[in-house]
């Protein structure tokens, strides 16, 4: 699952979203805005996930559906991996706690491909399912 914020990372996720799928990942992405019972859709999402892509900024932190994602995952135990998308964010004390000791992958800074290679070797070598999402 990837959780996002549609103001400043829908395109980082719809690329992230196409290398994965070019990688053999069955991915599910929420192109278009979810429609129908929002909250239903994202517990769903959290539950089936293996992995959880946190794409962590300063928009991420002000929205509460995404702030509600990222509890509900830390609270089911799931693996998060911490994207960074804002050049020189740093989290707020609550994302800090949810992130602390964790390897971020820095899509802010660096070449894309390289930062790809590091996001598929933290996901691992599996075919978990990512449900990719953004509010």
């Amino acid at each position: 699952m990837i959780s996002y914020n549609w103001s400043d990372s829908k395109v980082l996720a719809h690329k992230i979203n196409d290398r994965l799928s070019d990688a053999g990942y069955q991915v599910w992405i929420d192109k278009e805005h979810m429609k129908g019972d929002m909250y239903e859709m994202m517990s769903r999402a959290v539950n089936n996930a293996h992995v959880v892509l946190m794409f962590t900024s300063s928009n991420y932190e002000r929205s509460a559906n995404c702030q509600s994602e990222a509890n509900y995952a830390k609270d089911l135990k799931k693996k998060i991996i911490p994207i960074r998308v804002q050049k020189g964010y740093e989290p707020n004390p609550k994302i800090g706690m949810m992130t602390a000791g964790l390897l971020y992958c820095d899509f802010s800074k660096g070449s894309f491909d390289d930062n790809f290679n590091q996001l598929l070797h933290e996901i691992g070598q599996s075919d978990e399912i990512l449900m990719i999402g953004g509010y």
